[in-house]
């Protein structure tokens, strides 16, 4: 599906009815890996409408010469919102590069969100310093590298913690098409002005709504860290470090992830029925 907002064209995938919850993916893939990650969670969680979006430059998303940095896309997201659901409350989820806009986006519009869950979040940018673990790799398989592009390799390479098939095949199938695809003069451009203009404020406000952070302890691009020291700001958060578990726990651990999102899920909806 296509949205227009301002002179932009938003590409996005719907699912389902119910309550708004928006998917945010990481820098530079698409929507692909969030909607396979999420959606077997909802075969069994019903009353949610899951829009999967392609951030700009990513996807089947472009930029535009106005987006000058994370401030824009972050009200360009709230805008997306406002049209496809006026004024309702909404949950967003955000993994790596999608979790810094989703966490300001929820500071933003802080009356409407009801709910956060971060999936290997970006707290900073690289250029501000990010706390991360040592390369650890816990199953090494190299041979299942061969076919990647040499230039992207060496991120999968560290990036992938448990280099299982499984793991392994679905990264080159849902996030490896998507990073050639992608805009990277455009994301170069923006780069510089990661952080948004109200980071400060952020960083003291409260978020008490219903929260699960998800984090790799083998997470070299993110950490874990920086996510963690957060915890007094989100009373109302799971914070859960996963062992075997490089920059995104969707794969490797798999049956955890969906049972934490699940639980979060219900979190939510019981937070809901309490008003």
């Amino acid at each position: 599906m296509e949205i227009t907002i301002r002179d932009m064209t938003i590409f996005y995938e719907s699912r389902g009815e119910g309550r708004p919850i928006l998917f945010l993916h990481g820098s530079p893939t698409d929507h692909v890996t969030m909607l396979t990650s999420y959606e077997p969670v909802f075969a069994e969680t019903k009353g949610w409408h899951r829009i999967y979006v392609d951030l700009p430059g990513m996807g089947n998303t472009s930029g535009a010469d106005w987006i000058q940095g994370n401030d824009d896309i972050v009200d360009l997201m709230a805008e997306l919102l406002q049209a496809i659901a006026p004024n309702q409350e909404f949950v967003v989820v955000g993994f790596s590069y999608g979790g810094y806009i989703a966490r300001a986006l929820a500071y933003r519009q802080a009356q409407r969100c009801i709910g956060l869950m971060l999936l290997a979040p970006a707290i900073t940018s690289r250029a501000e310093g990010r706390t991360v673990p040592e390369k650890n790799i816990i199953v090494k398989n190299p041979e299942l590298f061969k076919d990647v592009p040499e230039q992207i390799r060496p991120i999968f390479e560290s990036a992938i913690a448990v280099q299982t098939e499984y793991v392994v095949e679905r990264s080159k199938k849902e996030i490896l098409p998507a990073i050639l695809k992608a805009d990277h003069d455009f994301l170069a451009r923006i780069r510089p002005n990661f952080r948004v203009s109200y980071a400060d404020e952020m960083n003291q406000a409260t978020f008490d709504k219903p929260s699960l952070f998800l984090l790799g302890r083998q997470d070299t691009v993110t950490g874990y860290f920086d996510a963690m020291m957060l915890h007094d700001r989100y009373p109302r958060a799971s914070i859960v470090i996963l062992d075997r578990c490089g920059h995104g726990p969707q794969m490797p651990q798999q049956e955890l992830f969906e049972m934490l999102t699940s639980e979060w899920l219900f979190r939510v909806e019981e937070m809901l029925e309490e008003k």
